[in-house]
């Protein structure tokens, strides 16, 4: 064990062979060395290269020249990515933008990485306007450590609970691919469902959108108390909400109620994809005049469908031609164009084919989305009991 003062601090969680004291030591103690890239910045990074080149935020492109061979933990030295911990493997070879670390014989690399990920190294940042971590600070640092032995024995535990988020994480990247490509066939025609009975469904039709979406205004006073405000997010990543809002910080007088199932539009950013159907926990929010809302007429187009459809790249490139003006808050959705823009539908009956594969896909990715965020958390408690 490296020398270093004994403490009475001990971890909640241990493995149940282990019994030795823990002691605090300074990082500079268990590691080989610091070294950081000298004179490889972004623009010398070359792509046809043989050896990896890491910066501050992992892999950044290929050269032909190596700085290190082995098994090492990149730290980001500066910026966004001050305190930024990545694994490398190899020869490689880092920009200025990372210093490399390498455990030696008191220490194990992969517990290192996984105790300077939980200690966050971005809050030691030397400076607020730029952050930065300089190799002095890093070396100064205090670590309440086990022996070697433990430290292998905790890191291999954390390192299969991470290959579980990686396998869900790729999990999630293969489904929403997937969806992606289903998604492009069944709006290209490409593939199309069949009757119960094998019969095809009727060709699709041309309809505006005149014909199946109304405008809904459901106009109010404004509030006295704080209420519930709804938002839309670009780039069709829905609703958001903002509880309890001031009715002080807004000048109109008028307010407009949104309801479940609505097509909520933000006429400033509509260009942007700012365009989502009012999810169940929305109803009865709030909106201003910009926030235009319509309801459906289901029996030409299913509300459901067309959210689908909506958020595809051929809809966004219309909100945006049909939307003049500069950029920002200058441009403005022209709200009697959307309803006349065309589009081919589908029957009914395969619209409700069409939704109910989509909304399936949209269920396993959510599922997996929340399996990746329960796993993350179950992480989090375990690093909070094993380190010190």
């Amino acid at each position: 064990m490296v020398k270093g003062y004994i403490t009475t601090l001990m971890p909640i969680l241990r493995f149940s062979e282990f019994n030795e004291d823990w002691r605090e030591v300074r990082l500079g103690d268990l590691c080989e060395n610091f070294k950081s890239g000298i004179g490889i910045t972004a623009e010398k990074i070359f792509s046809s290269g043989d050896f990896p080149v890491y910066g501050g935020n992992g892999l950044r492109g290929y050269t032909d020249r190596y700085t290190h061979d082995g098994y090492y933990l990149l730290i980001g030295r500066q910026g966004a990515l001050c305190g930024n911990i990545n694994r490398a493997n190899g020869k490689t070879y880092i920009s200025e933008h990372a210093i490399a670390v390498s455990g030696n014989k008191y220490s194990n690399t992969e517990w290192l990485a996984q105790k300077l990920e939980y200690m966050r190294l971005n809050r030691l940042s030397e400076s607020s306007a730029q952050p930065g971590l300089s190799v002095n600070k890093l070396v100064r640092i205090k670590l309440v450590i086990p022996s070697q032995l433990e430290q292998q024995k905790i890191a291999a535990f954390l390192s299969a609970v991470d290959q579980k988020i990686q396998l869900l994480q790729r999990k999630k990247e293969l489904l929403e691919r997937y969806k992606k490509g289903v998604m492009q066939k069944l709006f290209s025609q490409e593939i199309r469902f069949k009757k119960e009975d094998g019969n095809d469904y009727p060709e699709w039709e041309e309809k505006r959108l005149a014909e199946f979406l109304i405008p809904t205004l459901r106009r109010i006073h404004k509030p006295l108390l704080p209420y519930l405000a709804i938002g839309v997010r670009s780039h069709f990543r829905g609703t958001f909400q903002k509880p309890n809002f001031d009715p002080s910080k807004i000048n109109m007088d008028k307010l407009f109620i949104v309801r479940e199932g609505d097509l909520i539009v933000n006429i400033t950013f509509a260009w942007e994809g700012a365009v989502a159907l009012v999810k169940t926990e929305d109803d009865g929010g709030l909106v201003s005049h910009r926030f235009p809302t319509y309801t459906f007429n289901e029996r030409k187009v299913l509300s459901k469908y067309f959210s689908y459809v909506f958020c595809q790249k051929r809809f966004k490139q219309i909100l945006d031609l049909i939307s003049p003006g500069g950029a920002g808050r200058n441009r403005v959705l022209n709200k009697k164009e959307l309803l006349k823009v065309k589009q081919n539908f589908p029957s009914i009956p395969e619209q409700r084919k069409i939704s109910e594969l989509l909304t399936y896909l949209d269920n396993k990715i959510e599922f997996t989305d929340k399996e990746i965020n329960r796993s993350n958390l179950f992480k989090r408690g375990l690093l909070q009991q094993m380190f010190v």
